[in-house]
């Protein structure tokens, strides 16, 4: 995940959605890797976004510990623009949540937790 290297990374929801069926289905490949939590499976996304020239990084993620048909969508830290704020939601943040679920083709039932709630 080079996008992320060096840069911590915070849970924003979790899908039941075995990792196999996302790689079968968007054809990737999720890494192998490990970080100062434990070992992990992952892969970056990188959505263009036409308002900004580097565009929004994202990433999936299942921790070894974790349930083996869950995986977990993080945002990288220190994203002011995206985070929520308090009770009240950025528009920024709900914004590129709701378009990663879309291109992700999330169900509601699928959402087993996310920060929103």
């Amino acid at each position: 995940m080079s996008i992320f290297k060096g840069r911590e990374l915070i849970p924003e929801l979790t899908l039941r959605r075995p990792i196999a069926n996302i790689e079968r289905e968007f054809g990737i490949l999720f890494e192998s890797d490990f970080d100062d939590l434990d070992y992990f499976r992952a892969h970056a996304f990188q959505l263009d976004e036409p308002e900004t020239a580097e565009g929004f990084g994202f990433a999936l993620m299942q921790y070894r510990g974790h349930e083996n048909d869950t995986v977990t969508l993080y945002f990288p830290y220190g994203r002011e623009d995206i985070r929520p704020t308090g009770i009240a939601r950025d528009a920024g943040y709900q914004a590129r949540l709701l378009s990663i679920m879309r291109e992700l083709r999330v169900s509601p039932e699928e959402i087993v937790w996310s920060r929103l709630d």
